[in-house]
């Protein structure tokens, strides 16, 4: 998101609404990033839990 504003050749010649469409790719794809980490831990836990269910 820093790259837009810091990088010159950016701020040169991208205007501002494709300065901020780079800016929201770069959020939305932060969020799914954090959102299948989420549902891949939360999954593991499940997946252990079931397993020691079966060991008792």
């Amino acid at each position: 998101m820093i790259v837009v504003r810091m990088v010159p050749w950016a701020k040169a010649n991208l205007n501002y609404t494709a300065q901020a469409l780079i800016i929201s790719g770069a959020s939305i794809a932060a969020y799914f990033i954090t959102a299948d980490k989420t549902i891949l831990e939360c999954a593991r836990k499940n997946s252990r839990d079931q397993y020691d269910n079966l060991k008792k």
